[in-house]
């Protein structure tokens, strides 16, 4: 038994059989074939708004609305505009109008074509702003794609120069050599300022010395720093430490005052011992550890100690690994700061 088909009034298809509208659908969407357009396109009323009519709309009313004669297609939608798949649409062909025809036959032979006239101008600027609107849409959907391609194009070329840069670190880390070891500061850096010593070698070198010290300081001036360093290391904890020949005598290890001590030979037939080097180094070690504070609060405090408790800080820093003897000179110097007379 054959399926009954309710037939609407616009309802017929290009053969010429009744349409079969889904469930849902409320209207007709109405779309033009305009001559030598490809496909139909939408009509639309004064504001721009896709036309819709009832589904049960009669011809004379989809004339009222449309008032145009040609080739329409109506599309079943559903109340809100939305198409609806798979549907089969409607073909409704309208003739013009006669009275329009007899209106036009009264009309003499210069107005009836000047009136054609704009009638094909009026269909030809709706036909082209048709097209123009295909082409943006189409121009649009162009441009979104190509953009949407070029946005993964830089995301993925970021990534792997974001990956080469870590993995070229990683090479030259791993390619890269040590750092050269810092050079060790050597006894004038250790005992005193660079800068005080060599404006005080300059203020030798312009005084004229005359007497006994005469020989000395001329070996001093003449032969450079290095070559006088026992007698530098005296004028240095004199004038830039400020302390006496038996607090240096007890610095620097040696038993006899350096103002008893007999005057130096050149470096190269009297280097320092080892015991005085090994322990110049061991100072450089313990201040890496000391802020620069630190080591003028200990210079100071140096300045202030006996002869005999010069010697023991001396044997107790000895006996200590860098780190701990900073930590032990940090203690003895916040000890010092406590017991202050504030």
């Amino acid at each position: 038994m054959n399926e009954t088909v309710e037939v609407l009034p616009l309802g017929w298809s290009e053969s010429g059989e009744p349409v079969s509208v889904p469930p849902g659908a409320s209207g007709w969407r109405v779309k033009l074939h305009r001559p030598g357009a490809k496909k139909p396109a939408l009509v639309r009323d004064a504001r721009g708004i896709p036309t819709v009519i009832p589904l049960q709309a009669t011809p004379d009313e989809f004339r009222a609305v449309v008032g145009v004669g040609g080739r329409y297609r109506l599309e079943p939608v559903f109340s809100d505009g939305r198409s609806i798949a798979d549907s089969e649409p409607a073909i409704i062909i309208l003739q013009e109008e006669e009275p329009k025809e007899k209106a036009t036959s009264n009309l003499g032979s210069n107005d009836a074509l000047i009136l054609k006239l704009i009638e094909g101008h009026h269909e030809s600027i709706a036909r082209t702003h048709e097209l123009m609107n295909e082409m943006v849409a189409d121009h649009r959907a162009q441009v979104t794609a190509l953009a949407e391609q070029n946005t993964k194009l830089v995301a993925s070329m970021a990534d792997r120069f974001g990956s080469y840069l870590s993995g070229t670190a990683k090479l030259l880390e791993a390619t890269s050599p040590p750092p050269p070891p810092e050079p060790p500061r050597n006894a004038l850096e250790t005992l005193g300022d660079f800068k005080k010593i060599r404006e005080l070698c300059a203020d030798l070198g312009e005084t004229a010395i005359t007497g006994e010290a005469e020989a000395p300081y001329t070996e001093l001036v003449t032969e450079g720093v290095r070559t006088a360093l026992p007698l530098l290391t005296q004028l240095i904890h004199k004038c830039v430490l400020g302390l006496s020949p038996e607090q240096t005598a007890a610095l620097t290890g040696s038993d006899t005052p350096p103002a008893e001590q007999p005057s130096p030979a050149p470096a190269a037939s009297q280097p320092q011992s080892k015991a005085t080097t090994d322990f110049v180094a061991h100072l450089n070690a313990i201040e890496k550890h000391l802020t620069p504070n630190e080591a003028k609060a200990v210079r100071s405090v140096i300045a202030t100690m006996s002869p005999e408790q010069i010697k023991t800080w001396k044997r107790r820093i000895v006996a200590l690994p860098p780190k701990e003897a900073a930590a032990h000179i940090r203690e003895r110097l916040h000890e010092e700061k406590k017991e202050a007379p504030s």
